[in-house]
């Protein structure tokens, strides 16, 4: 948005901006869901999940289905699956137990979230 051919005149960066969003709203394609903070324990967790090819939306439709899982983003290539994961205490059930019990998840890689920024001026 630096300056790009399609600024309209007399239109802000900031009026560009909420021209496409309501665009995005409008159509669906986007949608914003309010989600409770958890209390006391919680931890947040980035997993790398590898599936085979064929195997990725059904993956991602049941972890897009869990209230432990906010954001879900899968890879371009159609074989890997990044989630953020709000866990309860350090051992999640779905990271060491559910997940490596599931034969179509070939791989998963979990990080941990030292800090959750409340936002950019956090």
């Amino acid at each position: 948005m630096q300056r790009a051919g399609r600024h309209p005149r007399g239109c802000g960066w900031r009026c560009v901006v909420h021209r496409r969003l309501a665009a995005l709203l409008g159509s669906g394609t986007v949608r914003v869901i309010a989600v409770r903070p958890r209390g006391g324990d919680s931890t947040a967790m980035l997993l790398g999940i590898k599936v085979p090819r064929g195997k990725l939306d059904t993956i991602a439709d049941a972890l897009a289905t869990r209230p432990d899982i906010p954001f879900i983003d899968v890879s371009a290539g159609g074989d890997e699956i990044n989630v953020v994961l709000l866990a309860e205490g350090q051992r999640s059930r779905l990271v060491f137990r559910q997940l490596p019990a599931t034969q179509a998840i070939t791989s998963v890689i979990a990080q941990g979230v030292l800090h959750v920024y409340a936002d950019a001026t956090d």
